[in-house]
């Protein structure tokens, strides 16, 4: 469970988070990129993950994540969405998953109108999140990270889909999750 989600703006910068100023996000670089993707997908229009880790092990360990497909859950409104794991980071004091990309946020919270800036978005709630290790596709999404990002997206929840109904070749499956909370 996560009780507050933190809002990552890493990899490419879409025209319009360089028109917004990268969304009031004071640690965005010029440079940055993500882990796993590099400079080839954007914040503000991909949902994604960030990978916590504080050791070079646990990186090595958390590795069989990368470009993954995950699903976010707000508890507290049964929204839920689909995203891929695309960044890792030593950064932050946090060693949980709970960072995830602006557009997951946005779309996480239905309520959020007109696609505000970070310091106007509430994070707090009872969130959950799920990665199916090693359920990326083979290419590791190679076909799709350079297109138009409705066709990544679509393929993340086809991937997705397949996780969490079972009906995947991931890993850990979790029906008891999907039953107990009826998540669409």
């Amino acid at each position: 469970m996560v009780d507050d989600l933190r809002i990552d703006t890493d990899g490419k910068a879409s025209d319009e988070m360089k028109r917004r100023n990268y969304y009031g996000d004071l640690d965005h670089a010029a440079d940055n990129e993500t882990s796993y993707f590099q400079d080839r997908i954007a914040a503000d229009e991909i949902p994604y993950f960030v990978i916590p880790y504080k050791t070079k092990k646990q990186k090595e360990k958390f590795n069989k994540y990368g470009w993954s497909v995950g699903i976010l859950i707000n508890f507290d409104t049964n929204e839920f969405i689909y995203g891929v794991v695309a960044d890792t980071n030593n950064k932050r004091k946090h060693n949980t998953v709970g960072e995830v990309s602006l557009y997951a946020v946005w779309n996480i919270q239905k309520k959020l109108k007109d696609k505000p800036d970070i310091q106007d978005i509430p994070t707090e709630g009872n969130y959950g999140i799920i990665l199916y290790e090693k359920s990326a596709p083979k290419d590791k999404w190679n076909a799709v990270a350079s297109q138009k990002p409705e066709i990544m997206r679509n393929k993340i929840y086809a991937q997705g889909r397949k996780c969490f109904t079972g009906d995947g070749k991931c890993l850990n499956k979790n029906k008891k999750l999907n039953k107990e909370k009826k998540v669409k």
